[in-house]
Parts: C-alpha cells; sequence; structure tokens
C-alpha cells in the first residue's frame, strides 16, 4: 500500500508539471491571440485626430503661416476618410492658414494608404521645399505613410492653392 501511494504521489506529481506547462503555452497562445485581435480593432477603427495631435499640428503649422491648403479624401475612401479629412483641416484654420473647400471627387491610379500631398509649382523652389516639410512634419504626427507630389493643377481656374492634401486608406 506504501508502494501504491508513492507512486501515485510520484505520477500526480508529474502530471501537475505538464498540466503546469500545458496553461503557461495555452496563456501564452491567448496572450497573442488577443494583442493581435488589439492591432486588427485598432485598424478597423475610425481616425481621429486627438487634442494632443492637434496641438502638435498647430505648433508646426504656425511656422509657416498664410499658405492656401485644400484638405479632401481619395474616393473610393475608408468610411471614416471624410470625417477624418475635416478633423485634419481644423489645425489649419487655426494656425491662419487659408482652407479652401474642395467639394471635387478626386481619384488615384494606384490605392494610397496614409495620405498623398500635392505641392503646388506657384512658389520658389525653397518655398515648395518648406511647404513640403511642413507638410511632412504635420502629417507624420498623424501617420508615416505619406506620398508627396509636386506640380499639378488647381481643380478651378478660381481656386489658387498652395497645397492639396488627400486622405487616404488605413
Amino acid at each position: 500500500e506504501l508502494l501504491a501511494d508513492g507512486g501515485i504521489f510520484i505520477f500526480s506529481k508529474q502530471l501537475q508539471t505538464i498540466s503546469d506547462h500545458e496553461v503557461a503555452e495555452l496563456n501564452e497562445t491567448a496572450g497573442k491571440a488577443n494583442e493581435r485581435a488589439a492591432i486588427l480593432e485598432q485598424r478597423l477603427a475610425d481616425r481621429h485626430v486627438t487634442l494632443k495631435q492637434s496641438e502638435q499640428m498647430s505648433a508646426i503649422l504656425k511656422t509657416h503661416p498664410g499658405a492656401r491648403v485644400a484638405v479632401t479624401f481619395i474616393s473610393p475612401a475608408a468610411s471614416d476618410a471624410q470625417e477624418y479629412a475635416m478633423e485634419i483641416a481644423e489645425p489649419f484654420a487655426e494656425a491662419k492658414w487659408t482652407v479652401v473647400p474642395f467639394p471635387w471627387m478626386v481619384s488615384w491610379d494606384s490605392p494610397v494608404s496614409g495620405f498623398a500631398v500635392e505641392i503646388r509649382e506657384k512658389r520658389s523652389a525653397s518655398e515648395q521645399k518648406s511647404l513640403e516639410r511642413t507638410a511632412r512634419d504635420l502629417l507624420s504626427v498623424l501617420d508615416e505613410r505619406i506620398l508627396v507630389k509636386h506640380g499639378g493643377n488647381d481643380p478651378s481656374a478660381g481656386i489658387k492653392l498652395d497645397l492639396i492634401i488627400y486622405v487616404g486608406g488605413k
């Protein structure tokens, strides 16, 4: 009987060790699944400009006042693109930039994630570089994916722009 009790004790200890190991593996797997789920939720959530981001953007924009900008979105767009574009335009107005409404549908040949920026070539080369640097600094507060191109035409004869910011996909 003593021998049997000793065998049960040893085997139960081994079973407990195996069980603890399996529980640890399951906890690790569950943790990784939760991390992936959080990343997916973040990607699917609507984008918004936070108060901190807005303050950072305003500080950057004050270094280059007086430019004319339009903030719009690329069609077809993510479900949040139009509202996000309007939120991005607010710090421009607060920093005394001229924000021009841009009611035209815009499409691109290839999908754009993040932002696309169009710098008009109406100013000197140094002013264009300064505008580009400001746009990159500003938008990097929100997203590192920034496509910049120079040139293009104004959407209409009566609308003169220095910069157009296009909100792309998530």
